[in-house]
Formats: C-alpha cells, sequence, structure tokens
C-alpha cells in the first residue's frame, strides 16, 4: 500500500488537488486494502488465479474497508476515497456499484494507482510489467469506462515517474 500511496499523492499533485488534499489522498492509499485483514491469507496469498467465489470474498475488502475507518471520526473523506477505490465509471464496480458522477476524484485517483502498481510489482505467476505495456492496459480501461481519462493523461504524460514510485519498495519485501 505505501507504494499506491505514494503514486496516488503524486498523481494528485500533477493534478493541481493542493497540498492538503494530496496528503489526505495519500493516507487513504495506504489504509485502502484495510479490510484484507478479514480474507484469509489462503486466498490473499494463491500463488495463481482466484474462483469466482474467492473473488467474491476478496471484494468485500472494499466494504471492509469502510466499516472499519468509518469507525475513526475525522476521516470521512479518506473512508469514502478508500473504500470507493475499485468503484468503475460503468456502474459495475463494487462494493457499491456507483456511477460515473457518483465516484469522488481521489477514490478514482486511487483506483488508477492501485492498477498500476499491481501491473507494475511482481507477482508469482508473472513478472512486473514494464511503464508502456502498463500505459496500454490502463488506456484500454478508460476506452471501456473502467478507469478516468483525466487520471491516466496525468500517469501518461508522467509514466517514468509513476514507474519508479511503483516498484520503490516492491524490490524490498
Amino acid at each position: 500500500s505505501m507504494d499506491v500511496a505514494e503514486l496516488s499523492k503524486f498523481i494528485a499533485l500533477k493534478m493541481n488537488l493542493g497540498f492538503q488534499t494530496s496528503e489526505m489522498i495519500k493516507i487513504a492509499g495506504l489504509l485502502h486494502d484495510l479490510g484484507k485483514l478479514k480474507v484469509p491469507d489462503e486466498i490473499i496469498d494463491k500463488d495463481g488465479p482466484l474462483t469466482h467465489d474467492e473473488y467474491n470474498i476478496v471484494k468485500i475488502h472494499a466494504y471492509e474497508t469502510h466499516q472499519i475507518l468509518s469507525k475513526v471520526n475525522g476521516l470521512e473523506d479518506i473512508t469514502q476515497w478508500a473504500a470507493q477505490h475499485h468503484e468503475n465509471l460503468r456502474g459495475t464496480g463494487y462494493p457499491y456499484h456507483q456511477e460515473k458522477n457518483e465516484i469522488p476524484l481521489p477514490s478514482r485517483i486511487i483506483g488508477a494507482a492501485d492498477i498500476f502498481q499491481a501491473l507494475a510489482q511482481d507477482r508469482p505467476y508473472r513478472k512486473g510489467l514494464k511503464p508502456l505495456q502498463i500505459l496500454k492496459i490502463l488506456k484500454q480501461k478508460v476506452e471501456n469506462l473502467e478507469l478516468d481519462g483525466n487520471v491516466i493523461k496525468i500517469i501518461e504524460e508522467n509514466i517514468q515517474q509513476c514507474w519508479e514510485i511503483s516498484i520503490k519498495h516492491s524490490s524490498k519485501i
């Protein structure tokens, strides 16, 4: 989550969201997968593709993130942004199936950063992708109304820096 947080902050600053908002987005990025603590380790650590049932269990993490963070006063915006990082512009994301105009920009930023980082990182079943490979996938997701084109434009304009942020901690794990 550290790389997602750093990348989210970087994108937010490039989108001129201001330092305080960008710091809040970074915190939301750090906490976005908190709900995965409720997902069984054997699913989180699985070396291959998830079954349909396993994927449905993983999808609950966004809702659980909201449930955990909503108990802390003063984190209302951060809670919302973190919990909505898997929503998409088509309304088929999760956990709330929100429409395009209902998804706050910080959630869109964290969602894009999360996908970017996941693609850049080595996984047990594949090596991390290079910047242009990642960009191609992200642009495809914009065409499919899964990601915000304005966010991906910022990533494209800063692709090398985004990639370096995304792999910064993965070599130290």
